[in-house]
C-alpha cells in the first residue's frame, strides 16, 4: 500500500497542534507546515538543538527537551528528516537530549498563552505509529509496530527512572484508549488559576476562548449534579 507522505505529515501537524518541518539529508529546510499556535519558536529551537535532532539515524524518533517542559521530535524516512514540535508537558521529563534555556518575560508570557493542547503521552503514541509507517516505505505494514515504550526507552537520560516514566506514559495511554475521551489539558487549568490569582481578566478571557478538543472531567453520575460539582470546583479554585 502506497503511503501519501504529504497527507500524513499534514495530519500530524493538525493532530498534534505542532509545526512539522521537512529537511533534506544535508539539513536544508524544504518545507514547514504550521500546526502550532506559537507564532515564532526560534527561542526554543536553537541551531544546536536542531543540529542534534537532524542526526536521527533509525526508525525510533529522537526527542529533545527544553527546560524539561517543551519537546521536539525528529523522524527519519529515507533521505528526509521530519521535525515535529513544540509539544509541551505539565510533567517534567529529562531525556538524553536535554537543554536548559533562559527566556525573557515577554517570551515566557507568549509561550504560556500558546501552550500546546495535546498531551505529551499522546504525542509519543502518535509519533511512534507515524514513525513506523515512515520507516516502512511503500509497505506501511512491513515492520513490527513501534511502541511508545520503545520511543521512551531509546531517549531516556538522567532523571526519572526508566520504569517510572514508561509506567506513567503507558498508564495514561491506556486510560485515554479505555475512556475514548480526551480532557482539557492540565496546563490550561494551571494558566486559568494563575490568571485568577493575578486578577488578569484579559488573560483569563483569552484562555477561556481557546479551542480544545477535550471535555470536562466526569465528577458526578447525573447531569444536574455534574453541573453543580463543576460550579463548586470553579468557585473553590477562584
Amino acid at each position: 500500500m502506497e503511503v501519501n507522505y504529504d497527507t500524513l505529515v499534514r495530519f500530524t501537524a493538525i493532530h498534534l497542534s505542532a509545526d512539522v518541518r521537512v529537511y533534506s539529508e544535508d539539513g536544508t529546510e524544504e518545507e514547514i507546515i504550521k500546526g502550532s499556535r506559537i507564532p515564532d519558536d526560534s527561542m526554543l529551537l536553537l541551531p544546536a538543538i536542531l543540529d542534534a535532532l537532524l542526526r536521527v539515524k533509525d526508525r525510533v524518533p529522537l526527542i529533545a527537551g527544553i527546560n524539561e517542559h517543551w519537546f521536539y521530535f525528529s523522524l527519519k524516512s529515507g533521505e528526509k528528516r521530519y521535525m515535529i514540535g513544540p509539544v509541551s508537558s505539565p510533567v517534567r521529563y529529562r531525556f538524553r537530549l536535554s537543554y536548559s534555556l533562559m527566556f525573557s518575560e515577554q517570551d515566557q508570557e507568549m509561550l504560556r498563552e500558546h501552550e500546546d493542547p495535546v498531551s505529551f503521552s499522546e504525542a509519543v503514541r502518535t509519533l511512534a505509529h507515524i514513525s513506523g509507517i515512515l520507516s516502512s516505505g511503500s509497505d506501511a505494514f512491513s515492520n513490527e509496530p513501534l511502541l511508545p515504550e520503545d520511543v521512551m526507552s531509546a531517549n531516556l537520560g538522567a532523571g526519572k527512572k526508566e520504569s517510572e516514566i514508561l509506567s506513567e506514559v503507558t498508564r495514561t495511554i491506556f486510560e485515554n484508549m479505555e475512556s475514548g475521551e480526551r480532557h482539557n489539558p492540565y496546563d490550561e487549568e494551571v494558566r486559568e488559576m494563575a490568571a485568577v490569582e493575578r486578577g488578569d481578566t484579559d488573560l483569563l478571557s483569552r484562555i477561556l476562548e481557546e479551542s480544545y478538543r477535550g471535555e470536562v472531567g466526569v465528577v458526578a453520575d447525573n447531569s444536574l449534579r455534574q453541573e453543580k460539582n463543576i460550579a463548586i470546583v470553579l468557585i473553590t479554585l477562584s
